[in-house]
């Protein structure tokens, strides 16, 4: 096959099969989410986030109860070091779609009586759409920060991640698609009329009606490799993000760092990664000491880049 389509309109989504050999590759427009919601198609938006690529790269795999054994050990580790357990923030980092946030918001509700403050973060969570407004269906998806995303010039869809072996054509294609996008976001920084821009906010719909409805949670867009600019939490999670693939490793040290930055002094810090939902998480759970950590529980292989955060481990007492 010489080119690759993309999933760009609303009625494609009508028998669209992700599990086929091209179903497995063709991406889809972020833009969709709302229509794919309304179909109720688990499978549709499984596709989908396994599909987008955040504007590093990674790509936003998630699912929901993926970390439920590793967040019960989070709340042993918490209880059994005497942390206060009201009154508490929280802080998730990389939550994608937040569907993995919901097992641990509930755990900290319950062990704080419902008095704590939960903030989830993504490098990207909300999302522009520009387009012109002639020409709709040739768009640009950006980040929050401005950082394009997808193109989508129909029928083809491009995103950071294109095959340069099996589909030439859309390599040959993309420049440009990416001269169309440079045009694009031009006009919309020097604010033309004749643009059109919505707001997308790529959420599990429960996740989404908890940030709406409950003044404990909310989401902030974050760089891990940037200083956290808020207030210092008494746990900070961080799963699936501090992964080598991700990060050279003088980034995997500075994003260790900033993470532990966030954390208040006798806080927890978990770091962890797992493949699949149902599958062992290779992970650590923390107390920080000063500029230092104390590890109190490890699970799997434990943490996956451990050149990156032995030098600021004290005491190392795991127990699974």
């Amino acid at each position: 096959m010489l080119f690759l389509t993309g999933l760009h309109d609303a009625r494609q989504l009508a028998g669209f099969d992700p599990s086929s050999w091209t179903g497995r590759r063709r991406r889809i427009a972020i833009d969709l989410i709302d229509d794919i919601d309304r179909l109720g198609d688990g499978k549709t938006r499984a596709a989908l986030f396994e599909r987008i690529v955040d504007a590093r790269g990674a790509f936003k795999r998630t699912y929901r109860d993926r970390f439920a054994a590793f967040d019960a050990l989070i709340i042993d580790c918490w209880q059994r070091s005497g942390l206060p357990t009201q009154n508490v923030r929280v802080l998730d980092a990389a939550v994608s779609d937040g569907s993995t946030s919901l097992a641990l918001i509930v755990a900290v509700s319950a062990l704080s009586a419902g008095r704590f403050a939960f903030t989830a973060t993504d490098l990207d969570g909300r999302y522009l759409r520009i387009c012109d407004e002639a020409a709709p269906q040739r768009r640009v998806i950006v980040s929050e920060a401005g950082q394009v995303v997808q193109i989508i010039v129909p029928p083809f869809l491009f995103t950071h991640r294109e095959s340069r072996h099996l589909f030439p054509l859309n390599r040959l294609l993309r420049p440009a698609a990416q001269r169309f996008a440079d045009r694009l976001l031009k006009r919309w920084r020097n604010r033309d009329p004749g643009i059109q821009t919505r707001e997308i906010l790529l959420f599990a719909p429960e996740f989404r009606q908890m940030l709406e409805s409950d003044p404990c949670i909310e989401f902030r867009s974050w760089d891990i490799l940037e200083p956290w600019q808020a207030d210092k939490a008494t746990c900070v999670r961080a799963m699936n993000v501090l992964n080598p693939g991700y990060f050279d490793a003088h980034q995997m040290r500075r994003a260790v760092c900033n993470l532990l930055d966030v954390v208040a002094d006798g806080g927890i810090l978990a770091v962890g990664s797992n493949d699949d939902a149902g599958t062992d998480v290779d992970g650590i759970v923390c107390r920080r000491r000063g500029a230092r950590l104390e590890v109190l529980a490890s699970t799997g292989r434990g943490f996956r880049a451990p050149d990156a955060i032995a030098p600021l481990i004290v005491q190392a007492s795991p127990s699974a």
